[in-house]
């Protein structure tokens, strides 16, 4: 079982997303307030990137070049410098809010960002320009997931649709129906070739690389009866930590779907904005590290070893 090690405070807004720098020192967390906050691993504050003119929603630490990738309700994708803690390049085109971003983890080039404009953009950081608008949503494009393995990218939407890509055709390999609610969460499971989606109508797991429904986690509601919309996950050591809209922390058996424990926690403020927006393991998979609702990051040990003493 988890149990939280440190609450961090300093941003002036939610939490929207986290990245973990492949050093395992340091950690960056997108807000609310406009801002890109660097962190030191156990949550020391390093340096504040100021560049967006509106929220910023997602954030990814590329694990090959020294760069940070951003991506903001000001329709902006921004490439930070971390030698020069300065943008270094502007990736232009989306027509509206971008919700998402991540980097493909073996080809250092490739940049994917999802927009509330229904498209995902594959960019070629070294041009700044898209190599390919991909197109099947028909609302929001909520998260994106890249992976080395086929299909190397995976994107869920508001529309409910989870979309496997041809990344090199530009188009959709398998579209996938089971959600009927929007689609907030998307996590590769590192030990299988497998992945799992995160909605309102519970989590579903899917086979690679053609996305066949294995089965669901957890809460799995009745036809008609909308659940606690899941708003975030991360999986290691076939281990998956959920986080939800009510503010919700749950740990699940990613095998069995069985929920092994809840993570307790108390809002700051005793504010009603409650949700886990966020959540990433470290890369020794000792700590969790989760962006929340009420501004604040909290810590977790997750170590086995150390949480059964």
């Amino acid at each position: 079982m988890a149990k939280l090690q440190k609450v961090i405070t300093g941003h002036d807004g939610w939490i929207h997303d986290l990245s973990v720098d492949v050093s395992n020192t340091w950690f960056a967390t997108a807000s609310a307030d406009c801002t890109v906050k660097v962190w030191s691993i156990v949550g020391k504050l390093k340096l504040t990137l100021t560049g967006h003119r509106m929220p910023v929603r997602s954030v990814k630490v590329s694990e090959q070049l020294p760069y940070l990738f951003s991506g903001g309700e000001d329709r902006a994708v921004y490439c930070w410098d971390l030698e020069t803690n300065k943008i270094c390049r502007h990736f232009h085109g989306h027509a509206s809010g971008v919700y998402c971003v991540d980097t493909h983890p073996t080809i250092p080039y490739l940049l994917f960002s999802g927009s509330r404009d229904q498209t995902v953009r594959m960019w070629d950081v070294r041009t700044r320009q898209p190599i390919h608008v991909l197109q099947e949503h028909t609302a929001a494009v909520n998260c994106v997931s890249a992976s080395d393995c086929e299909p190397q990218l995976i994107s869920g939407g508001a529309d409910g649709l989870v979309v496997l890509w041809d990344i090199v055709a530009g188009k959709p390999l398998h579209t996938l129906t089971h959600h009927q609610r929007s689609v907030r969460s998307l996590v590769l499971n590192p030990d299988e070739y497998t992945f799992a989606s995160g909605s309102a109508d519970g989590i579903n797991q899917y086979k690679l690389p053609n996305g066949e429904l294995l089965g669901s986690l957890g809460y799995v509601p009745s036809t008609g009866i909308v659940g606690d919309s899941v708003t975030s996950m991360t999986c290691f050591n076939n281990r998956l930590f959920a986080g939800y809209d009510s503010g919700k922390l749950a740990e699940f058996d990613y095998n069995s779907g069985t929920e092994i424990s809840e993570l307790k926690y108390t809002y700051l403020q005793n504010n009603f904005e409650q949700s886990v927006l966020c959540s990433e393991v470290d890369f020794s998979q000792t700590r969790l590290i989760t962006g929340h609702m009420d501004k604040a990051i909290r810590i977790w040990n997750c170590d086995p070893e150390e949480s059964d003493h």
